[in-house]
């Protein structure tokens, strides 16, 4: 919420959905790690039919899956061609469905995931057909779109050096991609990367304390050299086009 309600302060048109199976959206849950590319592919066509969006040039902005997805959507996945996005900025993204299932089953079971590994894979396949196996770095390559990766240090979720987008920098060749690595202490994980000092400085503060009412402006302060960059990288993106 925060981050929408800082484009529309900055002049930008904002459309945002819950994602399948969560908050006011329709689906018993979420399927798997493919579905958010679905979704965005839903949100994207949706917005080809709408009176005042659909003459607009399209940016993408996602975190962790949805990050996945704005990369997907770019070349990748079946029924969207991103005709109209004039670029994608991917926080904290990783780079494929099942790469991320087997970092996360490594951390719970041990060597034993990659006796799983086949049957997940599987399990996949058949909820998602070949978008299951849709590289965010095969879709970035396979674009012209500009795009910036943006990821924590001391990310634990999607690990830096793993599962990553960003760990895959040497098999991105598409050349509008530039990188954003934040790796300040406190302000480099897969949550609050993008929060100011003061925002995860009160989060502990309240941790530490145990009670008192969270002030919600002051835990989602963002960090504006963030949001910036993010900015930036967008207007100039736009006057490319």
């Amino acid at each position: 919420m925060a981050e929408i309600v800082w484009f529309v302060n900055h002049g930008y048109k904002v459309f945002s959905y819950d994602c399948t199976g969560t908050h006011a959206s329709e689906g018993k849950g979420t399927r798997g790690m493919a579905q958010s590319a679905f979704d965005l592919n839903a949100a994207l066509s949706c917005i080809e039919e709408e009176g005042d969006l659909k003459t607009l040039p399209v940016l993408l902005f996602g975190h962790s899956w949805g990050a996945y997805a704005a990369a997907a959507v770019l070349a990748g996945l079946p029924g969207y061609r991103g005709i109209r996005i004039a670029a994608a900025v991917c926080v904290s993204g990783y780079n494929t469905p099942n790469g991320i299932v087997l970092e996360h089953a490594k951390k719970m079971i041990g060597p034993l995931a990659f006796l799983e590994f086949p049957f997940m894979a599987l399990e996949n396949f058949f909820r998602f057909g070949r978008a299951s196996t849709v590289s965010a770095v095969q879709s970035i390559n396979a674009s012209s779109v500009p795009v910036l990766v943006i990821h924590g240090a001391g990310d634990k979720v999607v690990p830096f050096n793993s599962s990553s987008i960003i760990a895959r920098q040497k098999r991105i060749t598409n050349p509008e991609v530039e990188y954003y690595i934040r790796d300040k202490e406190g302000q480099n994980g897969h949550n609050d990367l993008f929060l100011s000092a003061r925002a995860v400085n009160y989060a502990l503060q309240m941790k530490a304390d145990g009670s008192g009412e969270i002030d919600p402006l002051i835990m989602g302060e963002l960090d504006e050299e963030f949001m910036t960059r993010v900015n930036v990288f967008f207007e100039k993106s736009l006057r490319k086009r």
